[in-house]
């Protein structure tokens, strides 16, 4: 005999699948709530009424207070102001690009009168340089370019190392003299590195506002007080010479960035800042006279320079001297030194 139970007295739901609860327990005690058609034969059947939903309420605004117009006008100028500013940067960021016009005053604080404005020059200058006693360094004049009462013309001539060339200056010269207050224009002993140094600033500075503020200037010479050598116990008539092609880069920029700002003393001359510059923008030639042609009338007579030091004036053009012709005139000085 099996030890299998009968079949037949298995439960009705063996698996399980049948459901605990009875599904019309589920439907809503309310019967005659409207429910959703189940099929298409059943009819259509209405949803529940829907109810608005309850509006939000507005939160309330504040009373407005005494200041409340103040305000509301301070907002709008700020509105305004800055609508303003806006259309002005797009302005400026839209307009082509434009090279400012220097000012008046760019290059230096002081400027000459357009009347007189070379004896303006030699006066500010000259009063900016002292001696150790508090005096000018040397009296500064305009000087006819002569010789032997005849005008004359310069000439350059290079060392024998280069080839000993000679070439006339081509252009319109303004000649200075620096007078010393010794004998015979020479300045009063000791004589030092310093003061040296300063004379040769002080050429320099007449030099850059002659061609800033007069024209047509090409060549500003300068004639040195006269010192005596100490080997030879001869005079010696030293002479300095400025082109315009030289120094036309230091004519577009400040003055002051060439030559510092400072009180033009003997005493540190030799150690400022700008001495190095000084030394290597003046250079010191010695002169001598001579003719043309053998027939001192056939020609008008020739003040030779020939370098006397070997830091010669390093032009920034590189344009080889000018062969040939003669130099203009010297202009007449008269209608730029009428008094004022």
């Amino acid at each position: 005999m099996s030890d299998r139970p009968d079949p037949r007295e298995r439960p009705p739901d063996p698996a399980g699948t049948r459901p605990k609860v009875d599904p019309d327990s589920l439907l809503p005690e309310n019967a005659d709530e409207p429910r959703l058609a189940l099929g298409p034969g059943e009819g259509a059947e209405l949803l529940p009424e829907l109810r608005p939903a309850p509006a939000a309420v507005a939160p309330a605004l504040p009373p407005d207070t005494e200041h409340t117009p103040r305000f509301q006008f301070l907002l709008g100028a700020l509105l305004a102001v800055g609508a303003v500013a806006l259309a002005a940067a797009v302005a400026i960021a839209l307009r082509p690009d434009q090279v400012a016009a220097p000012q008046a005053g760019a290059w230096s604080p002081w400027q000459p009168s357009a009347s007189t404005p070379l004896s303006d020059i030699i006066t500010h200058v000259a009063r900016e340089y002292r001696l150790p006693n508090n005096r000018e360094l040397v009296a500064v004049q305009p000087a006819p370019l002569t010789l032997k009462g005849a005008p004359a013309q310069i000439a350059l001539q290079q060392p024998l190392s280069q080839g000993g060339d000679i070439s006339l200056l081509q252009g319109t010269p303004i000649v200075y003299q620096f007078c010393g207050l010794g004998r015979n224009c020479r300045l009063p002993p000791p004589p030092s590195v310093g003061r040296a140094t300063l004379l040769r600033r002080e050429a320099l500075e007449l030099a850059l506002y002659t061609f800033r503020y007069i024209g047509p200037v090409d060549q500003v010479v300068v004639l040195l007080p006269p010192t005596i050598d100490q080997l030879t116990r001869q005079t010696e008539h030293d002479i300095l010479l400025f082109e315009r092609s030289d120094l036309a880069p230091l004519l577009v920029r400040p003055l002051y960035a060439t030559l510092a700002h400072r009180r033009r003393w003997v005493a540190g001359a030799e150690s400022s800042p700008h001495a190095g510059v000084v030394r290597r923008l003046t250079a010191i030639y010695a002169s001598r006279a001579t003719h043309g042609a053998s027939n001192p009338c056939s020609a008008p007579p020739l003040r030779v320079l020939n370098p006397k030091l070997a830091e010669p004036v390093q032009s920034t053009t590189s344009t080889p001297p000018k062969q040939g012709g003669s130099t203009t005139p010297l202009p007449d000085l008269a209608p730029l030194l009428k008094s004022k």
